[in-house]
């Protein structure tokens, strides 16, 4: 895809625009993953970059309302190999899991709640799709 240039507007904009974008990204990916893990409660197993990021790992753990555990910074591969492993439903970890990490109740209500965030990101991509006449 594209790159577009980002221009921020004054120095204390950035951590809320940086913020904006991880929580877009988070959201969308969110949404994809709702008819495959949705109900499920059992920590959600993460490796790669974010990783590196307790703010994104928390995030993580609030936007999908699970704990969270990290399994190293190796990347997507070893993402795979775990993905896959509990496909055939494998329980031997590839690396040791870290401490869970849990969700914060309140970020969990202003995500979830009805005109919450992922509400509102839901009704943003319908509101653009259906300008273009392209469906989500």
């Amino acid at each position: 895809s594209p790159s577009f240039d980002l221009r921020v507007e004054g120095k204390d904009d950035f951590p809320r625009v940086f913020a904006g974008c991880v929580d877009s990204a988070l959201g969308l990916l969110y949404r994809g993953s709702v008819p495959w893990l949705k109900g499920k409660t059992s920590p959600m197993a993460l490796t790669g970059g974010p990783t590196a990021s307790p703010g994104i790992v928390q995030r993580i753990a609030s936007i999908w309302n699970r704990p969270v555990v990290t399994i190293g910074t190796t990347g997507a591969a070893l993402g795979a190999a775990a993905a896959a492993l509990a496909f055939d439903k494998v329980h031997t970890p590839l690396l040791p899991p870290s401490k869970a990490i849990q969700p914060i109740p309140a970020d969990v209500e202003a995500l979830h709640r009805p005109g919450g965030y992922l509400d509102r990101l839901e009704q943003f991509l319908k509101d653009i799709t259906s300008e273009k006449g392209a469906s989500v």
